[in-house]
C-alpha cells in the first residue's frame, strides 16, 4: 500500500501537479529594461501574481507596450513590453545662429554657432540626457566695435541713423578740414571680431618744398605752385644720360618727397679694369661703370700699393686716376700714396715699412 502511494506522488510530480507555492519560473527578459527591484532575486512566482518592468535610463516604453505580465497557472501571460531609446526632441532655435547635431536621441550632442558679426553668450553645446537636453539654448549678440576717437583738424564719423553702437559691417568715413591732408585710410570697417580694420587717420598740414631738378634732366609731370600730401612729380633725363633713382617721387606726410629726386648720369661707360695679379677689388665690383661710379682696390699680403686705392669713372669714359699696381715689399716706387712722413696712413703703409726694415736688416 505504501509503495502504491509513493508511485502516485511521483507520477503527479512528473505531471506538474502540486506547485501550490511556485507555479511560474522567472518571467522573460526585456531588452534595455528590467524587472522591478523587489523581484530581481525571486526564482519562482505564485500563480496569479503580476509583475512589472521598467526601462533602463535613456530608454522609454514604446507605444502599445504593456509593462506588466501575469503568471497564469504554470506559464506567463502574453508579453508585449518594448523599450525604445529616449528622444529629446528639438534642441531649440537660436536667433542669428544655427546648430549641427549627431541626432536628438539619448547620448546625442548638438553644437551651436553664431553668424558672422555675432558673439555667443552661453555654452555652445547641449547633450540629450535622461531628463532631456542639458543646459539652455545660447544667444548670439551682435559684436560691437569701440568708440572712435575725435580727430584734430577734421570731422569724426557719426554712427548710422538709429544705431547706438558701431556694429559688424558698419563703415566709418573720415574727412579733414580745408587745407589739411588726410594721412591714413579715409574709411575703416567694424569687422566680425569687433575690431576696426585699421587705425583712425590723422589730419595734417603737409607742404613739400619745390624739389631739386637733376642736372641733365627735367620735370615732365606734376607741375604745381604748392605741393601737398600725395602730390607726385615725374622726371626724365636728357638724351645720353641715364637715371639713377626713381622717376616718380611723392610728397610724404613728413613734408618731403619720397624717394629723393633722381640724378642723371652720363651714359658713357668706363671699361671694367682688367684683373691684375696680387690686386683685388674690395668694393664696387659690377659689370657696367658709369659717371661717378667708384672702385676700391686692395693688395694681397706681402704686396704694397703703388697708386690710389679708390678710382672713379669720369664723364670721358676713363677711370681717374688710373688703377693702382701691387708690388712686393720695397719694390714699390717709394710707396707713393701709401705713407705720410713720420705717420703711417693705413695698414698698407705698415706693411710697406715692415718690408723696408726687413730689407735693411738683410
Amino acid at each position: 500500500m505504501a509503495a502504491s502511494m509513493l508511485l502516485l506522488m511521483a507520477t503527479m510530480a512528473a505531471a506538474g501537479w502540486g506547485r501550490a507555492a511556485g507555479d511560474c519560473n522567472k518571467p522573460p527578459a526585456l531588452e534595455n529594461g528590467m524587472l522591478e527591484d523587489k523581484y530581481i532575486s525571486t526564482s519562482t512566482f505564485d500563480s496569479g501574481i503580476t509583475v512589472r518592468y521598467h526601462c533602463v535610463p535613456g530608454y522609454v516604453m514604446a507605444s502599445g507596450s504593456s509593462f506588466s505580465i501575469t503568471c497564469n497557472g504554470t506559464v506567463w501571460g502574453p508579453f508585449q513590453a518594448r523599450c525604445q531609446i529616449k528622444s529629446c526632441g528639438s534642441p531649440g532655435e537660436i536667433l542669428n545662429g544655427r546648430y549641427t547635431s549627431t541626432g536628438n536621441t539619448f547620448g546625442s550632442t548638438v553644437t551651436f554657432t553664431c553668424d558672422s558679426g555675432y558673439r555667443m553668450v552661453g555654452r555652445a553645446t547641449r547633450n540629450c540626457e535622461v531628463e532631456g537636453w542639458s543646459g539652455q539654448v545660447p544667444t548670439c549678440d551682435a559684436v560691437k566695435c569701440s568708440k572712435l576717437p575725435e580727430i584734430e583738424n577734421g570731422k569724426s564719423p557719426h554712427k548710422p541713423s538709429g544705431e547706438d553702437f558701431w556694429g559688424y559691417g558698419m563703415v566709418a568715413e573720415f574727412s579733414c578740414n580745408d587745407s589739411y591732408s588726410l594721412i591714413g585710410p579715409s574709411s575703416i570697417t567694424c569687422d566680425s571680431t569687433g575690431q576696426w580694420s585699421g587705425a583712425a587717420p590723422e589730419c595734417k598740414d603737409v607742404k613739400c618744398p619745390y624739389p631739386k631738378i637733376p642736372a641733365h634732366g627735367r620735370m615732365i609731370g606734376g607741375f604745381a605752385d604748392v605741393y601737398v600730401y600725395g602730390h607726385e612729380i615725374t622726371f626724365r633725363c636728357d638724351e645720353g644720360y641715364v637715371m639713377k633713382g626713381k622717376r616718380v617721387i611723392k610728397c610724404s606726410e613728413n613734408n618731403d618727397f619720397v624717394p629723393p629726386p633722381p640724378t642723371c648720369q652720363s651714359d658713357i661707360q668706363c671699361p671694367k679694369p682688367k684683373l691684375s695679379e696680387h690686386r683685388n677689388i674690395t668694393e664696387g665690383s659690377q659689370s657696367v661703370y658709369r659717371n661717378d661710379d667708384e672702385i676700391t682696390f686692395a693688395c694681397q699680403d706681402g704686396y704694397v700699393m703703388d697708386g690710389e686705392s679708390v678710382i672713379k669713372c669720369g664723364g670721358d669714359g676713363k677711370f681717374v686716376p688710373s688703377p693702382p699696381t701691387c708690388k712686393r715689399g720695397a719694390g714699390a716706387s717709394s710707396g707713393k700714396n701709401v705713407c705720410k712722413f713720420g705717420k703711417p696712413d693705413n695698414s698698407r703703409c705698415s706693411l710697406f715699412l715692415s718690408s723696408m726694415l726687413n730689407m735693411h736688416k738683410d
